[in-house]
């Protein structure tokens, strides 16, 4: 696990830059992120999940997240008790509705119903400042894409 952890750090860390992006995608990182996040070890799971964060400022990289089913697991993310794997969460949801690549209707349709609700909880309620400024950002983001208001999520 030790071994692992540390990889996928290394991983997280090469994906913070831009640069890296175009290899990591050509090896298919992305998946091996989306993969560990269903792994049982927290550490596991906050480093792939802050690996998709890095990664999901290229358009490219969101695209390719978006056709390998990455948002079911990604919202999975939400309810996580770790604060760091939620920003990260977050983070990458952001940033996969400001990509240039998607059409206006396809970012605002990436949100279902119960992401919302959840998301909407997670603004007014959540311990942590950061969690809360992060899901009010993406519900800004999500209404200004949709072109209504943040209850159209």
């Amino acid at each position: 696990v030790v071994a692992r952890v540390q990889i996928l750090a290394h991983l997280a860390n090469f994906a913070y830059n831009v640069q890296n992006h175009s290899a990591l995608l050509v090896l298919h990182v992305h998946e091996l992120f989306l993969d560990c996040l269903e792994d049982k070890c927290p550490q596991v799971v906050r480093f792939a999940a802050g690996g998709l964060a890095n990664l999901s400022v290229n358009g490219a990289a969101t695209v390719a997240v978006l056709q390998a089913d990455g948002l079911r697991l990604i919202h999975s993310l939400l309810a996580c008790p770790d604060t760091a794997t939620v920003s990260y969460a977050l983070t990458t949801l952001i940033y996969s509705v400001r990509c240039p690549l998607l059409q206006a209707t396809d970012a605002a349709s990436v949100f279902p119903q119960r992401v919302a609700a959840c998301v909407r909880q997670l603004a007014e309620g959540a311990a942590s400042g950061t969690i809360r400024n992060l899901a009010r950002i993406l519900l800004q983001e999500v209404s200004a894409v949709g072109g209504g208001s943040a209850t159209a999520l």
